[in-house]
């Protein structure tokens, strides 16, 4: 029997470790923010936007209209609205988090060959998991960290484009956002 031929560059094993150490700080930031979410309403806008969730309502202008749609979804009983719309931003600002590290890792990998994505995914992860501003809107019922994450994987969707220009997969990606 013959060697099997592979397809893979030399790079990919970095590329995976890349993906895994922004995997593990997105999966780092998930456990830690919602270890720390808030379990009842927090100050600025939180408590209008959680009683426009729960009554299906408008906030004031913009509206902020996907928030309130993804608030109403997590917070179906309203007894618990305020958990449960912190435990939602909690998954979006450790999206924002695993989107950061990606576009970092992507980005690294671009500029030297695949030799330190998951250093890159580790430094920029972790830089934005310890931010005392994005904690806390990671932690309250807050448009904020929605807008992070959107953020942070248009920001992805650049450096993959900017790695890779033939493959338009990151630019319809990034149309949606």
């Amino acid at each position: 029997m013959g060697k099997k031929s592979t397809s893979r560059k030399q790079a990919l094993p970095s590329d995976d470790a890349a993906c895994a150490a922004a995997a593990a700080c997105g999966v780092s930031a998930g456990v830690v923010y919602a270890l720390t979410a808030a379990a009842s309403v927090g100050g600025g806008d939180s408590g209008e936007l959680l009683a426009e969730a729960c009554v299906g309502g408008v906030a004031h202008p913009p509206g902020y209209g996907l928030w309130l749609e993804l608030a109403k979804t997590f917070a179906l009983d309203p007894t618990r609205a305020a958990r449960r719309a912190s435990l939602m931003s909690a998954l979006c600002g450790a999206a924002a988090v695993w989107g950061c590290a990606r576009a970092a890792a992507t980005w690294a990998r671009h500029l030297d060959e695949g030799r330190h994505g998951a250093i890159a995914a580790v430094v920029a992860g972790g830089a934005l998991l310890a931010s005392p501003l994005p904690w806390e809107y990671a932690t309250h019922a807050e448009v904020f960290a929605l807008n992070n994450a959107l953020v942070a994987f248009g920001i992805w969707c650049a450096a993959a484009l900017a790695a890779h220009p033939r493959d338009r997969r990151p630019a319809r990606f990034a149309a949606l956002l």
